[in-house]
């Protein structure tokens, strides 16, 4: 079954199975719903099954697909405040992006949280409708490499890169493990410096202090992202450990 509904200039036009026992109760798979008003909005399921695509785009891993503010557990009172201000900027976001327009950079040890952090400010960012990407830093480098071989015109170093740089909120998970390589260098300085300049947000997260990043990406791209991230230092322990206990 095919229906059509104009609404804003724009003709809508969904396709449904009629016999498909799943329909949605509200619109009944037509997508849209009018208002009293005789206009038409998209119905909730649409909306929700856009922002399952645009969370699945967003390359979040599967493990962390499912990390969410409710899920995360402050067990400490410092892991609480750095708890607070993920959930602050997370909820806040569309003022950040339009005024403060900073990002996270998000340390410390290994198995504290940063990266469920991350993936849980990502998740709701998306959910509210921006554009996002989740890199793992030895995962972004694996792909550009791949390309170096590649005949694909729509794959290529530019078009990752381009993405990587547009995208309203960019997360950098584990930023420091990758081995190190002019090339490397290079195209991770591209990539900070350009949102850097495009006022754009970047989250990193690192295992590292901050003289231990310099060491290893160097202090022009450290000394960007000090400017343009607030920072969150986590000192707790462990939680994968400690829950071996």
């Amino acid at each position: 079954m095919k229906d059509s509904k104009t609404t804003d200039n724009k003709e809508i036009t969904i396709e449904a199975d009629a016999n498909d026992k799943e329909l949605c109760p509200v619109c009944k798979g037509k997508g849209f719903v009018i208002n009293d008003d005789g206009t038409a909005t998209w119905c909730t399921c649409m909306q929700q099954d856009n922002t399952e695509r645009r969370l699945v785009a967003a390359r979040i891993p599967a493990k962390y697909m499912t990390r969410t503010f409710e899920s995360f557990t402050p067990y400490s009172p410092q892991l609480k405040k750095i708890y607070q201000d993920a959930l602050r900027y997370a909820t806040t976001f569309q003022s950040i992006r339009k005024i403060d327009k900073k990002g996270l950079l998000l340390t410390g040890s290994v198995g504290t949280g940063k990266t469920h952090l991350a993936a849980a400010i990502l998740r709701k960012v998306i959910s509210d409708g921006h554009s996002g990407l989740f890199w793992n830093i030895v995962d972004f480098f694996r792909e550009l490499r791949s390309t170096m071989n590649n005949d694909d015109p729509e794959h290529t170093e530019e078009s990752i890169l381009v993405k990587a740089r547009q995208v309203d909120l960019l997360v950098l998970d584990d930023l420091g493990t990758e081995k190190t390589t002019d090339w490397v260098l290079d195209r991770l300085y591209l990539l900070i410096n350009s949102r850097y300049q495009d006022d754009m947000p970047l989250i990193v997260t690192t295992n590292q202090t901050l003289p231990e990043l310099a060491d290893r990406v160097g202090q022009r791209i450290v000394s960007r992202l000090s400017e343009m991230c607030s920072h969150l230092n986590i000192n707790a322990e462990d939680y994968r450990r400690k829950n071996m206990k």
